[in-house]
């Protein structure tokens, strides 16, 4: 994913092919972050994100707490993470990293996760994400909110960061490699869990000498 991106759209900051430059602000609905206070944690409702809970892969719903679901209606309506908006880890072990959120389950975040909503009319998730990630802009991004010494990113700062923007076309052609390359993941995880089961097995039975 990362050679077909600088195949298509050159280095983000260098910026060889000429593509239009926005701020992230620019091309966004909303950029903010979620609750600052421990809220009130419940057995039911609705999963608190924290930073723990964004992966690389995604967003790991199923180990976050819960909040109720009268407590979750208020926290989103400042921070309402959906289906293909971007969160981004803005302190603690795991900075930086950075997630496409790919369920439709409601959730809610904490104030170390910054959300990003991309207005989708002008830039694609899949696009944004792979942007965000590549070395040079994520270096760019530290750089600017002088994160190397305080550990942390904050919005002023990211709401200002400069990004390339392709049309939106090319933007939507690499999320249909992006989908295909992540199938063929998918299917080999699928594949290698099975061998290791299969393996677990032959290795059970050659102890037990059969």
């Amino acid at each position: 994913v990362k050679a077909v991106f600088l195949d298509m759209f050159g280095d983000p900051v260098s910026n060889p092919k000429g593509w239009e430059v926005k701020s992230i602000q620019a091309i966004s609905h909303k950029i903010t972050d979620g609750e600052h206070l421990n809220p009130t944690f419940s057995e039911g409702g609705i999963p608190m994100i924290m930073a723990g809970h964004v992966l690389e892969s995604g967003v790991d719903t199923k180990s976050a707490r819960k909040v109720s679901s009268e407590l979750g209606r208020v926290f989103r309506k400042k921070c309402n993470p959906e289906k293909n908006d971007l969160l981004l880890v803005s302190r603690g072990a795991t900075i930086g990293r950075l997630c496409r959120v790919a369920t439709s389950e409601l959730f809610c975040l904490m104030g170390s996760v910054i959300l990003i909503k991309p207005n989708h009319d002008i830039v694609n998730s899949a696009y944004l994400s792979e942007l965000l990630k590549h070395p040079r802009m994520y270096s760019k991004l530290f750089n600017s909110s002088g994160s190397s010494a305080q550990q942390a990113i904050y919005l002023k700062d990211i709401k200002k960061l400069d990004c390339v923007i392709p049309p939106i076309e090319d933007q939507r052609d690499f999320e249909m490699i992006v989908r295909e390359v992540d199938t063929i993941k998918q299917k080999m995880e699928s594949q290698l869990e099975e061998l290791e089961n299969n393996f677990q097995a032959q290795l059970q039975r050659a102890f037990r000498g059969e």
